[in-house]
């Protein structure tokens, strides 16, 4: 076989041509037809929309005619930039495509805002992201208890999409709670992001949602798979992320992770209305989940009374399948008590086959009665956690069993003396480790210790009973909350300890005898 040779000059010349029709060929494909358009709430200047001296008014996005295919309406690959306040709401009448979405885009100070109605309406519609920029608003503000409007609305109504991401927004105040006499809200039927038959390739983060009832509120449709909820903070809610299930519906591949979940209690009734959740998976009779992973993520703040647990893994709302969430994976997740906060059915509830419970950190305040995980399901797997300030650590019901070896290398530190005893095996409690080790047949690395000597962040203090005592995980992940590669020999809880510092300048006096 022979090769044609090309003197090196020649052959230079020839790549950079062909990279540059490659290129030109890609831009006449993918960017040549993107236009940028720019909204503000009534038009400026010529009124072309070309920038944002010449915007053009809300009211023409919201025409069905100025979107689909063209130059002279919103297509796949163009940018919708919205410009000052605008107080009117935006309805998209087209999805993007694979590789060139459709993009809403805040500039800098841009909010849409309203007294009390929604703002974004995405439904039926794909391949859409909503960039919030730098500082992007969507609020309502006149609408909760002493103000003067009291109805349900969302921030994004995204019902029946797919691959949609949202990003860099702050959804706020879309009903300011302040009395416990107000039941006012229904909180089934609107949300910060209100989600019902989501399909695949749901994306979303760096996002922050206060003051509203439930945050995200999401039903899954059959056949979805990929949500990917991150690096959100959530605070004075009711519940933050609520659903994910669907009726028949089983949603696959679920991360929620390194998100901060803050306070509740501004959402407590007298009538025990609304029941506190960080996050709530739950859905209607038949529905099945099955490998959700929940981790990295911060639980903190006052919880109210009314709270039910930071997460609640409900499943089938009938309860008619114990076992209707399967494979869930929790690891790194950090929850912290508020001081004098009870948590009423402890920092984790609920029930799972196969769950998997890796390297958290839970610590409580020092109340009597309060618990840590209240768990049930087959073949469940807990190690490597640190739980340290409660009266339970561990109360594991049902017909609950572990799987081969899943019990072990777990620090109980700091029990709560009075009322329940520190652990509870298939209904029967248990008041020592001992006790535990032989109901469960597990645990026989786990240590139970008077303090963690954790900082009240949960991070390790030199000379805690955790470090260097874990199993090493890493076939399943190998990094700390913080996401450091952890080191070896692992250690117990969400943080892996700092190496201590390197001794430098050191000088040995040698002794030399014969």
């Amino acid at each position: 076989m022979q090769f044609l040779s090309i003197p090196p000059a020649r052959s230079a010349l020839r790549l950079c041509t062909a990279l540059r029709i490659a290129f030109s060929i890609m831009f006449l494909a993918t960017g040549a037809s993107a236009h940028n358009w720019y909204l503000a709430q009534v038009s400026s200047g010529a009124g072309t929309g070309a920038d944002a001296a010449d915007a053009l008014p809300i009211g023409w996005i919201n025409s069905p005619g100025n979107w689909g295919s063209g130059p002279n309406v919103v297509s796949p690959g163009d940018t919708v930039h919205l410009t000052g306040t605008i107080t009117s709401s935006l309805t998209a009448f087209a999805s993007g495509v694979q590789g060139n979405p459709i993009t809403i885009y805040f500039e800098p100070n841009a909010r849409m805002s309203q007294p009390a109605s929604g703002l974004i309406n995405i439904s039926n519609q794909s391949y859409i992201v909503i960039d919030g920029g730098t500082n992007g608003i969507l609020e309502n503000t006149d609408n909760g208890t002493a103000l003067d409007y009291h109805v349900s609305t969302n921030g994004i109504y995204a019902c029946s999409v797919s691959n949609i991401e949202i990003k860099n927004l702050s959804i706020q105040n879309l009903y300011v709670h302040t009395s416990p006499a107000d039941s006012a809200i229904d909180f089934t039927s609107a949300g910060g992001i209100y989600m019902n038959g989501f399909g695949s390739n749901i994306s979303i983060h760096d996002c922050t949602f206060h003051d509203i009832c439930w945050c995200l509120t999401l039903s899954g449709s059959p056949g979805a798979s990929g949500l990917n909820i991150y690096n959100n903070t959530f605070y004075n809610y009711d519940h933050a992320v609520a659903g994910i299930g669907g009726n028949l519906a089983s949603p696959a591949n679920v991360d929620i992770h390194n998100n901060t979940f803050g306070s509740t209690a501004n959402w407590d009734t007298t009538a025990n209305v609304y029941h506190h959740d960080g996050i709530h998976i739950y859905f209607g009779t038949g529905g099945l989940i099955s490998g959700v992973n929940i981790y990295g993520n911060l639980f903190q703040g006052d919880q109210g009374n009314n709270n039910t647990a930071h997460i609640f893994l409900e499943g089938d709302w009938s309860h008619g399948n114990p076992e209707s969430i399967s494979n869930i994976a929790l690891w790194n997740n950090v929850f912290l008590q508020y001081p004098g906060n009870y948590l009423n059915d402890g920092f984790l509830a609920g029930a799972g086959g196969n769950a998997s419970l890796y390297n958290n950190t839970f610590v409580g305040s020092g109340i009597t009665n309060s618990s840590a995980v209240t768990m049930s399901g087959s073949g469940l797997s807990i190690k490597n956690n640190l739980i340290s300030g409660v009266t339970t650590f561990l109360s594991i019901g049902g017909s609950s069993t572990f799987a081969a070896g899943g019990l072990n290398n777990n620090l109980y530190a700091a029990a709560t003396p009075g009322g329940n005893a520190p652990f509870s095996f298939l209904n029967t409690s248990y008041n020592t480790l001992s006790a535990w080790q032989a109901a469960t047949n597990g645990d026989s690395n786990s240590s139970v210790v008077i303090g963690a000597q954790i900082e009240s962040n949960g991070q390790l203090e030199l000379g805690s009973a955790a470090i260097g005592a874990g199993a090493n995980l890493s076939p399943y992940f190998n990094t700390d909350k913080n996401g450091s590669i952890r080191n070896a020999p692992w250690d117990i809880g969400a943080f892996d300890a700092p190496l201590p510092p390197p001794v430098e300048n050191v000088r040995v006096r040698w002794s030399w005898t014969r």
